[in-house]
């Protein structure tokens, strides 16, 4: 089994769109909300490709898992509540909208995908990683903490209305 991890280029979008609609129907069916209201969406998809933000997990060389990597400060992660940030620095990669097609899981391939994102923050002289999670989204917390990440508390995402509260994380490099 042969595993790279690249930018996903714009031949991979429906294959990306299909990988996202497996994760929303498997948060639903886990009882959980996230990805429950429109978002992410294929917009969503094809502007993270565009803007090159989008990663993916290729096995033989079929797309298998998908996130976003972004390298500017994410706006909800000015104030967190309950914790601390373990950085004090807005020099840190986001990892978001990550999700693994249906005929993947179990194999932790979010392993290749985060030392993809230690990999690349390093070469952007960052000092940390960070990423939220819904708080019924017990797989996420455990992919997170199994890679070293920490719990550093709740944050609230800008622009959503509602349920927007997410545990946050963050592993320094």
């Amino acid at each position: 089994m042969e595993i790279t991890v690249s930018k996903v280029e714009m031949v991979d979008y429906t294959r990306a769109c299909e990988i996202m609609e497996d994760g929303i129907k498997m948060l639903k069916e886990a009882g959980s909300s996230q990805w429950q209201d429109g978002h992410p969406n294929k917009e969503l998809i094809k502007e993270n490709i565009e803007k090159g933000k989008l990663r993916g997990v290729y096995v033989d060389k079929r797309l298998a898992l998908i996130a976003s990597f972004s390298y500017i400060p994410d706006p909800s992660y000015k104030e967190i509540f309950s914790g601390q940030w373990l950085s004090k620095e807005d020099k840190y990669l986001t990892i978001h909208t990550l999700a693994v097609g249906k005929d993947y899981h179990g194999l932790k391939l979010s392993t290749y995908l985060f030392r993809q994102a230690e990999k690349e923050a390093k070469e952007h002289n960052l000092i940390s990683l960070r990423a939220d999670t819904y708080k019924l989204n017990l797989i996420m917390q455990h992919i997170f903490l199994s890679l070293g990440f920490k719990e550093c508390g709740i944050i609230y995402l800008v622009g959503q209305s509602g349920d927007n509260d997410r545990l946050a994380y963050e592993k320094i490099l």
